[in-house]
């Protein structure tokens, strides 16, 4: 059987309503006039990202960063998957990276990634999330099962919501 590519979730920042984990952000039950319970309107949803940013697709979603515990759940998110296809038959999975913008590529991107801890700073630092992926995949499929990762060579981006034309400098 064939390798099998894997991604996360298919946006440049994940929100938080599609995470297990999240807590509700405004929402809350009353009692109106007696009547039983009503939800109060719910504020826009927030986005992650590797740093406090301007989501890519809405100035009216802002992203905040990424804890820790999210990352890890992302990463034990992307080791159960390949495990799950290893187990089905799939011969090695891609885990897909590229894309200017998307959340992986984000925790590379200088403008983006405003970190100061191990997923910050330095292009090592800023690739760690991603190198930490294939190795939880590793360890849970074994050294034989093939992973690749796969990641623009060059990012045609030059800040958020502009990419660069042909000849521009970016």
């Amino acid at each position: 059987m064939p390798s099998i590519q894997i991604t996360g979730f298919l946006c440049s920042s994940f929100t938080l309503s599609a995470c297990p984990s999240a807590l509700p952000i405004s929402a809350s039950t009353t009692t109106i006039s007696g009547k039983g319970p009503s939800i109060t309107p719910r504020a826009p949803e927030i986005t992650a990202s590797a740093s406090p940013a301007p989501n890519r697709w809405s100035d009216k979603v802002p992203s905040r960063e990424m804890t820790k515990a999210e990352i890890q759940e992302f990463i034990d998110s992307f080791a159960k998957c390949a495990k799950l296809l290893q187990d089905a038959g799939v011969d090695g999975v891609e885990v897909h990276a590229v894309h200017e913008g998307y959340l992986l590529d984000q925790f590379t991107l200088h403008y983006v990634n405003k970190r100061t801890d191990e997923y910050g700073g330095s292009l090592e630092n800023r690739y760690r999330f991603a190198a930490e992926i294939v190795k939880a995949i590793k360890a849970a499929c074994g050294p034989d099962f093939p992973v690749s990762l796969r990641y623009s060579v060059v990012s045609k981006t030059k800040g958020f919501r502009q990419g660069a034309l042909p000849g521009e400098d970016y």
